[in-house]
Order: C-alpha cells, then structure tokens, then sequence
C-alpha cells in the first residue's frame, strides 16, 4: 500500500514521459502533487521564478499528476469510484491554481496567499485523501 518507486517524483529529462507515468505509484503521484504546491507556494512567496499564466495553470494535464491521471482513465485504475474524485480534486486544484495567479497579476498579494491558505489548501488535502482511497481500492482489488 502506497509503495514508493525509488524517489521518482517527476520525470527524468531524455527518459520515456509514457514509460516513466507508467512506473509512477500514487505515492510517487502523491508526491509529484505534493512538489506541484510547494513550487506553487514559493512562485507565492517570490521565491521560485515560475512561468505560468493562469490559462497554463488551470491545464491540469500539463502537471506530472495530470499526465498520469489522463494515462490512467483508460487503464484498469480508472474504473475505481475513487479515481473520479481524483480527476475532479485535481482539476480544482489547477483551477484556482489559475484564480491564484490571476490576483497576483492584478497585485491582490493577499488575496492570493488567502486563496492558498484556504481553498487551494482545501481542495489539495481532498486530492491527497482520495489518492489514499484510490490507493485502498487497488490493494484490496488484489
């Protein structure tokens, strides 16, 4: 339950995008999420020069965990009840990801670090539970 594949996190420059989302476990997609945040919070912080518009943030498919979701729906994983609540966690996630952005473009500091501090936050600790639940289902399907 919740294996970890050797600390991959995200994806190996020159390695096989398809064959390393293949690999990933959902504590790997736990972690890559959990990375996603951070950098998320330290481009808040003015810490980390992200290039994103809130058109680019709100793609979720353009994150490690949007990849593997969308490589997942077809395949066995994306039968489980809990894999929609994942899909639509991490969806709304990059949706206010972009709300975010959106207010630091318009110099609302505040009502970024707000939107963060709740809703995102929120919406993330959701994401991560119904990973663990989607962990759950897997391992008890055998």
């Amino acid at each position: 339950m919740l294996k970890r594949l050797g600390g991959l996190v995200g994806l190996v420059p020159g390695a096989d995008p398809k064959k390393m989302l293949e690999k990933m476990t959902i504590a790997d997609v736990i972690d890559a999420h959990r990375k996603w945040k951070i950098s998320l919070q330290e481009y808040l912080d003015g810490q980390a020069p992200l290039v994103l518009d809130p058109v680019q943030a709100r793609r979720d498919e353009l994150s490690v965990t949007g990849q593997w979701i969308r490589l997942q729906a077809d395949g066995e994983i994306g039968g489980y009840n809990a894999f929609f609540t994942v899909r639509a966690k991490h969806a709304q996630c990059h949706m206010l990801a972009g709300d975010l952005m959106e207010k630091l473009l318009a110099g609302d500091h505040a009502g970024a670090q707000e939107l963060m501090n709740s809703r995102l936050l929120k919406i993330s600790h959701e994401l991560v539970y119904a990973l663990v639940d989607l962990d759950r289902q897997v391992t008890a399907a055998g």
